[in-house]
């Protein structure tokens, strides 16, 4: 973004205000201007089809709400010029209704759990919470022992006090239907989990509005705040967001500190289901200590500047799915993994549930890019198309993603195979950039995985890949994470970059070879790390390798090193021989 003037000649401007705390008649007030914003009438709509819920709270004699009610200023209220076109309301996937809802009632003894299909009419709006279960345990779920009794009453004094301040948000907004994992699915019962975790996304993005708990790291918290009244300066600046471009338009800013730590690095977003959640979610409000922040397809405000702040990129889940393949370019790999090097860094409580908490997201992506197509490999249709985390379109250079930091050991309960992002812990990347398009050095034959619950987008439990190379070239690598080339010559070592999968590597636990995967021109190669099953023929991948001319590595040099230290490998040809010219040769890599 090039600043070509500051409004005014003003460096600073006094924001909007900010209350003293969440829970107050300013904060609904400006929920409501964002939902009226967003969804035109939809609220007014939803509250008369539910006979309009009163706004009583949950008792907190600690507590007591006692601040009048107040209207934001005049300017703060005018519908943004820029919201004209504005779309949320299409849901970026099918929409399903949960098994169960609470239904909110009137005060803390209405509240209950009910079966959405004994609900009248096909219209069921309801509010769902993204929140953090943290290390102290639930005081009240819902399991196949109480269910009865919690489709009677569930008894809200004893939650915790997230779930009760989502009740009270649920009332404040005015709707009668709220989401909550802990009380929604019957905890302990496998079946029922498995029947709802399937749909998790859908849920999300069915809700009418999502509440996140963004500052709470369990239960005890809670979404209501005591803030601080100071406002701190922001900025209006006329911009060019194109160098090339004429065109200034005004923009919003704001400490980029504030709004990342609310949003981008809060509690919250940390979770891995909770990274699905309000990605789905057709709009969320985040409730900071700081204040509140409101996000949907199309528009990200706060308190502090409740008309919108401005961003030079919007993320995808900000961008209306309509525009998702034009914005995109089509290239669906590096697309995908933005996606994935988002939430690569994100934690399960249940390593299994790496592939199934982004379910959603792998459903609404194909929707989107029209993957849902079946392929086909030599004439052949594939069962899948959509294998532990990768596509089969392209999937030759979705292998060769990497992790750049955060290893962690390996994990075992993550049960994808070797070659899916998903069997490893770490900020995971692809190499290269998304207008460049290398030359592929390998072939992806047949793949099958073990899928769990006959669902391609859920739970896998290891697989296979079918992989035509080239021969393959003993390596090691030394304390510098280098390769060191094993030659007939003796070891050479290539100034190269090697990122193992997992701390600790596990490079020098027997042998180790390097699959060359592409190159970008000639100035840039990258390739696998794979170790051979002793016994079995089959190989693991364990890292990944670049060499690239601007580190200083002689390209020229490298391919000659590597291209003497080339081998078939014992599961070829029974046992080591010299170069075997360019053929590709398949291996299969688990």
């Amino acid at each position: 973004m090039l600043i070509t003037h500051l409004q005014d000649s003003d460096q600073s401007i006094q924001m909007s205000t900010i209350a003293p705390t969440t829970d107050c008649e300013l904060t609904w007030t400006r929920v409501e201007q964002w939902i009226e914003w967003c969804a035109p009438g939809e609220l007014e709509r939803i509250r008369s089809s539910h006979s309009l819920i009163e706004h009583s709270l949950i008792e907190d004699p600690k507590k007591p709400s006692t601040l009048e009610p107040e209207s934001p200023p005049a300017e703060d209220s005018e519908h943004p010029s820029w919201l004209e076109d504005h779309v949320c309301n299409t849901s970026i996937i099918e929409k399903k209704l949960p098994t169960r809802l609470i239904h909110i009632g009137y005060g803390t003894e209405d509240v209950r759990l009910c079966l959405t299909k004994d609900l009248p009419g096909g219209d069921v709006q309801y509010l769902t919470l993204s929140h953090c279960w943290g290390k102290i345990a639930m005081p009240v779920v819902t399991t196949k022992e109480n269910v009865d009794q919690m489709l009677k009453r569930i008894p809200v004094q004893a939650l915790t006090k997230t779930l009760q301040d989502a009740i009270v948000i649920t009332r404040r907004i005015g709707l009668r239907y709220l989401w909550i994992d802990s009380l929604c699915i019957l905890q302990g019962d496998h079946d029922d989990w498995l029947n709802e975790a399937a749909f998790m996304g859908h849920f999300y993005a069915g809700g009418f509005l999502n509440i996140v708990a963004c500052d709470a790291p369990d239960g005890t918290t809670g979404c209501f705040f005591d803030r601080s009244v100071e406002r701190p300066n922001g900025f209006r600046v006329m911009a060019r967001a194109d160098r090339h471009s004429d065109e200034r338009t005004l923009w919003n800013c704001m400490p980029h500190k504030l709004a990342k730590q609310a949003i981008l690095h809060c509690e919250t977003s940390m979770r891995a289901w909770c990274f699905q959640e309000t990605f789905m979610a057709p709009r969320s409000v985040y409730f900071s200590k700081s204040q509140l922040f409101w996000e949907c397809r199309g528009f990200r405000a706060c308190e502090s500047f409740p008309q919108g702040i401005n961003v030079l990129k919007a993320p995808l889940r900000q961008t209306p799915v309509t525009m998702w393949k034009r914005l995109l370019n089509e290239n669906i790999c590096y697309a995908w993994f933005d996606l994935i090097t988002d939430y690569s860094l994100c934690n399960a409580t249940y390593g299994k549930d790496r592939l199934i908490a982004f379910k959603g997201i792998a459903e609404a992506y194909c929707k989107a890019f029209g993957l849902h197509k079946a392929f086909s490999l030599e004439g052949q249709r594939q069962p899948h198309n959509y294998v532990a985390g990768l596509w089969r379109q392209k999937m030759e250079h979705q292998l060769l993603w990497f992790v750049d930091s955060h290893r962690k050991p390996r994990n075992l309960s993550l049960r994808s195979p070797s070659w899916s992002w998903a069997s490893v812990d770490g900020l995971v990347h692809l190499p290269g950039e998304k207008y460049s398009w290398p030359k592929i050095e390998c072939v992806v034959g047949i793949v099958t995985v073990n899928i769990c619950a006959n669902d391609q987008y859920g739970e896998v439990n290891g697989g296979t890949m079918e992989l035509k190379c080239k021969p393959l070239i003993p390596v090691g690598v030394n304390n510098k994470m280098e390769l060191v080339v094993e030659g007939v010559n003796g070891s050479t070592i290539i100034h190269s970059i090697v990122y193992p999968d997992v701390e600790p590597s596990g490079f020098n636990d027997g042998f180790l070879f390097a699959l060359r995967a592409w190159e970008l021109s000639d100035f840039e190669q990258w390739g696998l790390l794979l170790k051979e099953d002793i016994g079995t023929g089959l190989f693991r991948r364990v890292g990944a390798y670049e060499m690239n001319a601007e580190r200083g590595v002689d390209m020229e040099d490298a391919r000659s090193i590597m291209h003497a230290g080339a081998t078939w490998t014992s599961n070829i040809a029974g046992g080591y021989h010299p170069w075997g010219g360019w053929k590709l040769h398949t291996i299969m890599v688990i």
